[in-house]
């Protein structure tokens, strides 16, 4: 009866220790993977002036991965802030391949085909890049630019 006890002590453990050798894809050590988006560098940078009426050129570097999908896209809209109609931008999406990477980004806010009066002068324009992994349409995962528009 005792090597019993002891049998099944011993199989037990083993089985403790099988199921927590670290290489679960659940391991405490290792973190989940989550969609990310990150943005290093943008032409003009941040907070600059663009001028209503014109074309607008803007280069923006990110780095970007998904959590499981092997590629995405990421989108892109402009608005007035706080809010206002979304302006024309092109493209309006990227896409990316491989499931992590950096890419630069070359769009044009075309705002001379706005409305003057959709476009409050000195305010604030958001450009918002979404990160959308491959057969998702919708996200929380983005980086945002802020620009002042002026006459």
């Amino acid at each position: 009866m005792r090597w019993r006890n002891h049998v099944l002590v011993v199989v037990l453990l083993g089985l403790v220790a099988f199921g927590c050798n670290g290489s679960s894809p659940t391991s405490p050590s290792e973190p989940r993977r989550q969609d990310a988006l990150s943005l290093l560098s943008l032409d003009p940078p941040a907070g600059s002036t663009l001028r209503a009426g014109e074309a607008a050129q803007i280069t923006a570097r990110v780095r970007y991965s998904f959590a499981t999908a092997a590629r995405g896209k990421i989108g892109v809209i402009a608005f007035p802030s706080p809010f206002g109609l979304p302006i024309f931008t092109d493209p309006f999406s990227f896409d990316l391949t491989g499931q992590e990477g950096e890419a630069t980004l070359h769009l044009k806010i075309y705002f001379n085909l706005s409305e003057p009066q959709d476009l409050p002068r000195n305010s604030p324009v958001v450009v918002d890049l979404s990160l959308f992994p491959e057969g998702v349409n919708q996200t929380q995962v983005s980086a945002q630019a802020h620009y002042q528009l002026a006459p």
